[in-house]
């Protein structure tokens, strides 16, 4: 499909009006690389059809995971697009006709690791609308995800919805467990989101001076924010790193 439409775009030239019909059946004004996208998109899941047709609910997932295994390598080799693509594929493949636990096991190792992962592909390529996106869904299925709200904060930064992105954070700082696994990567990522926001925070205000002279009205929201988020964030962090100076005390005496 995508092949056919690109050589009859090919053949039209650059000056074609292409158009679509949407939901409500109504035509709007489209490019040529979206419908591109689309077609193309709707090949790779033709393709994965094909491929699973025949499967059990088992073998679907296994050949999920083989494909993730598969993404994650070229993430570690910086291939961002090609990675997305494969995490995408994994998840074309999720069979949610099983039994409640093939279910959360489709949920907890596909679903919400690939939508994860794409979101990270996404930030490294500045697609910061697209990663927020990714991590809605996923916080759809697990609202106390650490992951995704750290890395929907950071997106939110970069758009500078700064409001927003502090929300993101005390939500971070209100699911932390110090008993996590991934504690320590997730505080220091926190630590990372905390610093970049007082940048911003600041940056803002200078800002502000310039518009307004004295900078007053923005001090005020600068103060509030340093006392709320940022200053939970500070306070936690300093009774973390007590916390941990005292464990290794004990352990030497």
């Amino acid at each position: 499909m995508a092949e056919a439409l690109s050589d009859v775009f090919s053949q039209l030239g650059d000056q074609v009006d292409v158009k679509r019909m949407d939901e409500q059946q109504r035509w709007q004004s489209s490019n040529k690389e979206d419908m591109l996208k689309q077609a193309h998109l709707s090949d790779r899941m033709g393709q994965v059809a094909q491929r699973l047709k025949g499967l059990t609910c088992e073998q679907k997932l296994q050949w999920g995971l083989e494909r993730k295994a598969a993404s994650n390598k070229l993430y570690s080799a910086g291939q961002w697009q090609q990675a997305a693509d494969g995490y995408l594929e994994a998840l074309m493949g999720l069979d949610m006709s099983g039994d409640a636990t093939q279910q959360s096991q489709m949920n907890t190792e596909i679903k919400i690791p690939c939508l994860l992962n794409i979101a990270m592909c996404m930030l490294k390529q500045q697609q910061w609308s697209k990663a927020i996106d990714l991590c809605d869904k996923v916080l759809e299925v697990d609202g106390r995800s650490c992951k995704a709200l750290l890395r929907r904060a950071q997106a939110r930064m970069e758009l500078d919805l700064l409001d927003e992105a502090q929300d993101d954070l005390r939500l971070v700082l209100e699911n932390l467990n110090v008993s996590d696994a991934s504690f320590s990567i997730y505080a220091a990522k926190l630590s990372e989101l905390q610093k970049i926001l007082r940048a911003k925070l600041k940056q803002e205000k200078q800002v502000y001076t310039k518009m307004f002279g004295s900078g007053r009205l923005y001090e005020d929201k600068q103060n509030h924010a340093n006392s709320g988020v940022i200053g939970r964030i500070r306070s936690w962090i300093r009774t973390v790193t007590d916390r941990c100076c005292r464990r290794k005390k004990n352990k030497s005496t």
